[in-house]
């Protein structure tokens, strides 16, 4: 038996010495980054990992079977109790009620602990680990049907009550206290909407952690009179250079006597993308005007997918009269389709131009 452990360490020995003159570092080996430390910490990864796991499976049982029961939340965390306890993957595992907190928690043979509330199974941390302090990151969804979506999520919970603050253009919008690990928060936008927000978390009772204030811009159309407020918008100046206005359904502009969008001091210089929504109804009728159209003058701009129905434009004298542009520079205007009446005096129908 001596022999074998000579052995042994000779041949650990003999790996360490190659792995040196292979250019590999003890420090490398041994190191909280090393070879071995990497290996110990995916080893321990793993199995906090089929302990959840196994917790989540054993919930699941448990919630499943009390669906028609119809069982109280205490009743439900004691079966979830006796069930933990009788499995034998939990084995020398404490297993603790509490109450208060509407929550089960489990400390397994290795140190590890465990927490079980409504849903969700969360490893919190080993055995004489100090909690970690929290950090919030905050995201948005793209502005979709009118509406952004802000997610709060934060790291380091490890089971502690939270306390969510939620911060729109600098005035508190919404807070709410609770276990979860994130926080959702939805607002309705309108056009050319410019909206800062973050999130504060507060726990342990003075302890705070803030996201970075983030920003989401509305650039959609979903209307006539969105497209008005483009228009008008472009017309007093802002150029979208950089932007992607998107309309985003179909357009009825009935009953309006259409001011083209963009002139020769105010030019759009974004792109427009119309996603094949139909503008239905573009109406000019002008005795003298220069640059008619849907786009009056654009430049440098983008103007695609757009398709323009019943149009009836008519310009008694003037240049440039179009139905999506009147006039542009170094701009491109892709499948685009113009149906209905144009009648202008000089220089019609530069309206559909390819790249």
């Amino acid at each position: 038996m001596k022999n074998k452990g000579i052995t042994l360490i000779a041949l650990v020995i003999t790996i360490i010495v190659l792995l040196i003159l292979a250019g590999v570092s003890i420090a490398s080996l041994t190191g909280e980054g090393g070879i071995l430390g990497k290996a110990s910490q995916a080893k321990e990864e793993n199995l906090i990992k089929g302990y959840e796991e196994q917790l989540s499976l054993i919930w699941q049982g448990v919630k499943l079977g009390n669906i028609e029961q119809k069982k109280t939340k205490e009743e439900e965390l004691q079966e979830g109790k006796k069930a933990i306890e009788g499995d034998p993957n939990f084995e020398g595992a404490i297993v603790e009620i509490k109450t208060e907190e509407l929550l089960i928690e489990v400390k397994v043979k290795e140190g590890y602990i465990f927490q079980i509330r409504e849903d969700k199974v969360e490893y919190i941390r080993k055995e004489g680990e100090s909690l970690k302090d929290i950090e919030v990151v905050l995201t948005a969804s793209k502005p979709q049907n009118k509406k952004v979506i802000f997610t709060a999520t934060t790291r380091n919970a490890g089971g502690r009550q939270l306390e969510y603050i939620f911060y729109l253009n600098g005035v508190e919008t919404q807070r709410k206290t609770t276990y979860d690990t994130t926080y959702t928060y939805e607002k309705e936008t309108s056009f050319d909407d410019l909206l800062t927000a973050k999130v504060e978390v507060k726990y342990e009772g003075e302890k705070t952690s803030t996201s970075e204030e983030i920003t989401v811009e509305d650039y959609t159309i979903s209307n006539k009179e969105e497209m008005i407020v483009f228009q008008n918008k472009v017309n007093e100046g802002k150029s979208y250079e950089g932007k992607t206005v998107e309309v985003i359904q179909n357009i009825e502009l009935a009953g309006e006597e259409w001011i083209p969008i963009g002139n020769e001091t105010n030019r759009f210089k974004g792109t427009f993308e119309g996603n094949y929504h139909t503008i239905d109804h573009l109406s000019i009728n002008k005795e003298n005007g220069d640059n008619q159209g849907l786009f009056g003058y654009i430049e440098n701009a983008i103007i695609q997918d757009v398709i323009l129905q019943n149009v009836n434009i008519s310009v008694t004298k003037g240049v440039f009269t179009g139905g999506i542009v009147g006039r542009y520079e170094a701009s491109s205007i892709i499948r685009c389709g113009v149906e209905g009446e144009i009648k202008g005096y000089h220089l019609v129908g530069r309206n559909c131009r390819g790249k």
